[in-house]
């Protein structure tokens, strides 16, 4: 990455103002307030200007400041096309795809995606990186993943999603729970579909939880309000392929979709029950950096994800 660039040199004048003093934006950005304030005064001696109004608190910029933090936020614009044109040139002289994504769309659409990849392009090289939403966004943030895989489409302002496909979600009960017995008709497996029993039964039994910001724990809680279920959460995982292991081995009820069930290894330990519609039609998406232009290696794969 090109770092040699003014935005980069000066970026410190966006932690000043976020944070309305010298004193704090120095703390912030591990610096001495000193070396912050002999910083700003070099840069406003080689410019000829007053860029940082200092006796207004918070301190803002001066009129002239404003047109210079203004180019400053274009020259970044220019340098990250120049960039992605880079990694574009970069991508399509060694074809190479980096998708991330959760353990359970790696295991099942990207894996099949790669497959047919490489008999369209036996040459292409194919990067794989499994993780968290969270850790997926900083990675494509950062440049070294092309897309990933989500549910979601509240991330930052500098992604784009790309609907894939959609895919239904299935209540989760360990096979080892007694009530199983008395629930066979409603019994159902993954892809298919099937009546829905009265969740009320459920009442007081444990729930394994995701994380607060995770889609899915978003619809488990709006289950358990909607059907007034109280559930002792003795467990909270940041993989949906844990919380199905972990309902296996009956520790609790979860939520979970099609490719995750038919992914995890101890399925024949869990009993798969329909949900209502309003939960069994989730979306599917590619993620991807706005700045960061898609070989056609790139593009290939995802028109092959599209097509699951």
């Amino acid at each position: 990455m090109l770092t040699d660039n003014e935005f980069v040199k000066n970026g410190f004048l966006f932690s000043i103002l976020e944070h309305g003093s010298l004193t704090k934006a120095a703390r912030a950005l591990h610096i001495s307030q000193p070396a912050l304030s002999m910083k700003l005064g070099k840069l406003e001696e080689s410019l000829g200007l007053t860029l940082i109004d200092r006796e207004k608190s918070p301190v803002c910029l001066t009129p002239e400041g404003r047109v210079y933090v203004d180019y400053l936020k274009k020259q970044k614009v220019i340098m990250d096309e120049f960039q992605a044109s880079v990694d574009l040139l970069h991508n399509e002289q060694t074809r190479r795809v980096c998708v991330g994504g959760p353990d359970v769309y790696v295991n099942t659409l990207v894996v099949d995606a790669v497959r047919r990849l490489r008999e369209l392009d036996p040459d292409c090289i194919v990067e794989i990186l499994n993780g968290s939403q969270q850790a997926l966004i900083s990675l494509a943030e950062q440049g070294q993943l092309d897309f990933f895989i989500c549910t979601s489409t509240r991330l930052p302002e500098v992604f784009e999603t790309i609907p894939l496909n959609r895919e239904r979600l299935y209540l989760c009960l360990p096979a080892s729970l007694p009530i199983n017995e008395h629930l066979q008709d409603y019994q159902t497996g993954p892809g298919e579909s099937g009546e829905c029993f009265d969740f009320s039964l459920l009442n007081g039994y444990p729930f394994i939880f995701l994380g607060e910001n995770q889609p899915l724990q978003k619809n488990i809680g709006r289950f358990l309000e909607e059907y007034k279920i109280t559930s002792v959460s003795r467990t909270r995982v940041n993989q949906v392929a844990t919380g199905l292991e972990l309902v296996a081995a009956g520790e609790g009820v979860f939520m979970a979709s099609t490719a995750a069930i038919r992914s995890c290894a101890s399925r024949d330990a869990i009993c798969t029950y329909a949900l209502p519609e309003s939960y069994t039609d989730r979306q599917i998406y590619a993620a991807c950096n706005r700045h960061h232009a898609l070989s056609d290696a790139c593009l290939k794969m995802l028109s092959l994800l599209k097509e699951e």
